[in-house]
């Protein structure tokens, strides 16, 4: 049974046994553990009876895969489940690492090609282009594949092997063997000055070093004496919520609340204040935005924009007030779950 084939009958069919007219959604909310313990018997007897008796043979695991993923899409864009053989996605939204060969991939029509490549990964080391035309992995054709399915078969643990094979112009195919590498994606991929004295700082990510890095580039531009500085969060998706706090922390002197998180039933979860003493507390500061700016960059923009530290430029930012967590689940998966909402320090819910 094709893959298209078994996520449109496991949503219709195991969807609705999971969810069990919401009461697995809900029960959780209601302290009724009973009616939880019902709906996840109901599904398994629906997944063993298919599995058993359905015309064509299924895999429990794309079955079970399919309906998890239904479940979630009740919820939000945001609370997403991580099979195994996705966990280096998850380590690259935290950490800004991934096991991998070290390119950019796109998909334009019905091909997928490689965008951008990492230097001196293995990549650029073997000898692939920008242009080059990605025709199978590990044996497996990439027709038909999105280009999340296919960065997932690139990715995988450091140190493991990968086969590819790519087509370039009117060359014969070329195939390649790599052995995975710990790559790093920079936070802060430029900063520098402008010859009006402006300092100019881009993060690309919120990630476990972001900041570290944004505060070495204020530290080396300080040097220089700027008159003015920009923080260009454009096209920056969010992150980690302590390096959103770190970094408005480089530019703010008082210890005022930065950022707050509210949970269910809007109770206030935890509150978050400066860290450290500012490296730049009074140099006028412009924060660029634009529909991408979501999640950490929202935080940066909103505080540094309430407390009066910076004015805010470009266009209205995507609107990600949400909190989320990584919670570990049973063989190797994990589940990405919203759990809070964000407010800016002068109570605005940026969601």
């Amino acid at each position: 049974m094709k893959n298209s084939q078994v996520k449109s009958w496991a949503k219709k069919l195991l969807l609705p046994a999971i969810i069990g007219c919401a009461g697995l959604l809900t029960s959780a909310s209601k302290g009724d553990p009973f009616e939880t313990s019902k709906q996840l018997e109901v599904f398994t007897a629906v997944l063993r009876e298919v599995q058993n008796v359905y015309v064509d043979p299924v895999s429990a695991e794309q079955a079970v895969g399919s309906a998890i993923e239904g479940m979630l899409e009740e919820l939000d864009p945001y609370t997403v489940y991580y099979p195994e053989d996705q966990i280096e996605d998850v380590r690259l939204l935290q950490t800004g690492e991934y096991g991998g060969i070290g390119c950019i991939i796109q998909k334009i029509e019905d091909v997928v090609l490689i965008s951008d490549i990492h230097p001196d990964g293995p990549a650029d080391k073997a000898g692939l282009l920008v242009g080059d035309v990605l025709l199978s992995v590990d044996g497996k054709p990439l027709e038909g594949l999105r280009v999340n399915e296919v960065s997932t078969l690139l990715k995988g643990t450091p140190a493991t092997e990968v086969k590819i094979s790519a087509k370039r112009f009117d060359s014969p195919v070329l195939n390649f063997v790599f052995n995975r590498e710990n790559i790093t994606k920079d936070a802060v991929p430029y900063y520098g000055m402008r010859d009006d004295g402006v300092a100019y700082i881009y993060l690309e990510s919120f990630t476990e070093q972001a900041g570290n890095q944004v505060k070495k580039a204020a530290l080396e531009l300080k040097k220089l004496d700027p008159n003015a500085l920009i923080l260009d969060l454009r096209g920056n998706g969010g992150g980690l919520l302590m390096e959103a706090v770190k970094i408005v922390s480089l530019f703010v002197s008082s210890s005022d609340t930065l950022v707050s998180t509210r949970g269910r039933g809007g109770v206030v979860q935890d509150v978050y204040r400066t860290i450290g003493r500012p490296i730049l507390p009074e140099i006028p500061l412009a924060v660029l935005t634009d529909g991408s700016s979501a999640s950490a960059s929202e935080i940066v923009a909103g505080a540094l924009q309430d407390l009066d530290r910076a004015v805010v430029l470009g266009e209205p930012s995507f609107g990600k007030g949400l909190v989320q967590q990584i919670h570990p689940l049973p063989f190797g998966a994990q589940m990405k779950v919203t759990v809070a909402k964000y407010y800016t320090p002068s109570g605005r819910c940026i969601q």
